[in-house]
């Protein structure tokens, strides 16, 4: 299936917790690594509290050694 629109991308991540969505962040383009660095230290880190989970799913940018340090360093856990 064709993508319908042809103009710009913009990539919406957003991270959801038990009083609804605490993080968000648009971007010009396509999500990768980098930027997905970027929302983990400027938008998640800052709103998990010790002791919290955060689950992923199998995105290749997910993986990310330097988000996943960050979210340890905040005293979390990351689960695929």
């Amino acid at each position: 299936m064709n993508p319908r629109n042809h103009g710009p991308n913009t990539t919406l991540i957003a991270a959801m917790g038990p009083g609804g969505i605490v993080a968000a962040m648009t971007l010009e383009g396509p999500m990768d690594r980098d930027a997905f660095d970027v929302y983990v230290e400027q938008g998640l880190v800052s709103t998990l509290r010790p002791g919290q989970t955060v689950i992923w799913d199998n995105l290749r940018v997910h993986k990310s050694a330097k988000a996943m340090t960050q979210i340890e360093a905040a005293g979390c856990q990351v689960v695929f």
